[in-house]
């Protein structure tokens, strides 16, 4: 039986983008003023942040589609147009509650955000990286992928 999670974003992760967003939008703004220098550094200015805030509209996007799957043996990740993994159930090494979740979207070396929202999410670990997800009810999340673990471990 498949387990399907379509968390919406939280507050705090849409007011961050936003913020960001109206932020970039000013820059070029900024650099209106009749100053020789000013005016030659405006196109490049707003290019910048242009490219800047479509950036963060993809992340923003990516706060509303979002999804998480969980089959027998699979975790299954959307989020947004680009992030897109599948995380085998045999291979999670562990599983808990995060009351803060510091990485949302995106990555690092040993982390990976597919998270919408900045509290009370979860993190996978597995062997090597530790996935952070946001799903709309983490207790029911957290029991599907016990089960699973659990008819997988039994099995060997």
């Amino acid at each position: 039986m498949m387990f399907i999670d379509s968390p919406g974003p939280g507050g705090g992760y849409l007011i961050f983008n936003l913020l960001v967003v109206l932020f970039l939008l000013c820059i070029p703004v900024c650099f209106r003023i009749k100053d020789d220098l000013r005016r030659k550094l405006f196109l490049p200015v707003a290019f910048v942040s242009l490219c800047g805030v479509l950036a963060f509209a993809l992340f923003l996007h990516a706060g509303y589609d979002t999804r998480y799957t969980i089959d027998e043996e699979n975790v299954y990740v959307r989020n947004g147009l680009i992030q897109r993994a599948t995380i085998p159930i045999a291979s999670i090494e562990h599983v808990d509650r995060e009351p803060l979740i510091w990485q949302p979207v995106g990555f690092t070396l040993k982390w990976k955000g597919y998270a919408n929202r900045y509290v009370d999410g979860i993190s996978i670990t597995t062997r090597d990286r530790v996935i952070f997800l946001s799903p709309a009810d983490p207790e029911r999340f957290l029991s599907e992928i016990h089960v699973r673990i659990g008819k997988l471990r039994s099995l060997e």
